[in-house]
């Protein structure tokens, strides 16, 4: 049987915000980034929180967004590079995320609208692109390094809220929607001209 409990160590209260997302920083794991917005993502501005849970009494960085941000995934390749997903159809890039300053360093929007709902940058591939996800079905792959869209498909017939790399096989990300359907892309096989 288990017998693991939960106790709570740590909290941040931010009453005018509802978080979406939460994930450990990879390269040291004392950095967690928030992503949240306000009215229940519905409308209004998003804010981003990156604190250290075992610092008490540090006040958070933050980023002020002019809509929701709904995930946020860290990078495995650079440390203090992160990207968020915003209700306005545009990824965020953020640098200098484990400092007292971090900023954003690219905007990517996401060809044929929708906000976005997930983000993830892949572990096997750590120098590969990020995906990102829309509330219109599309699957999109950003190159972290340029900020730039690298290529985008359909992948569901509604909106899609999650993208995950997987953990063991380079190039394969998967999607998963609200038309009921769980999409495997795999980025090595080359579509016909």
């Amino acid at each position: 049987p288990i017998t693991s409990r939960l106790v709570e160590t740590a909290s941040l209260a931010a009453p005018a915000f509802h978080a979406f997302s939460c994930q450990f920083d990879p390269f040291t794991g004392d950095h967690l980034a928030v992503a949240s917005s306000c009215n229940f993502g519905i409308r209004g501005a998003g804010r981003l929180w990156i604190f250290r849970p075992g610092q008490s009494g540090t006040k958070p960085a933050t980023i002020d967004y002019r809509d929701g941000l709904f995930d946020v995934a860290w990078s495995e390749a650079a440390p203090g590079v992160l990207a968020v997903a915003g209700g306005d159809g545009f990824v965020c890039l953020v640098g200098g995320a484990t400092g007292e300053h971090p900023v954003v360093t690219a905007r990517v929007g996401i060809a044929g609208g929708g906000e976005v709902h997930g983000v993830g940058f892949g572990a096997v591939d750590k120098r590969g692109p990020l995906a990102a996800g829309t509330t219109n079905g599309a699957v999109a792959l950003i190159d972290p390094n340029s900020g730039r869209l690298v290529h985008s498909v359909k992948a569901h017939n509604g909106p899609l809220y999650q993208v995950a790399w997987s953990p063991h096989v380079a190039g394969v990300v998967a999607s998963c929607g609200g038309d009921g359907r769980i999409s495997l892309l795999d980025t090595r096989v080359k579509q016909p001209a």
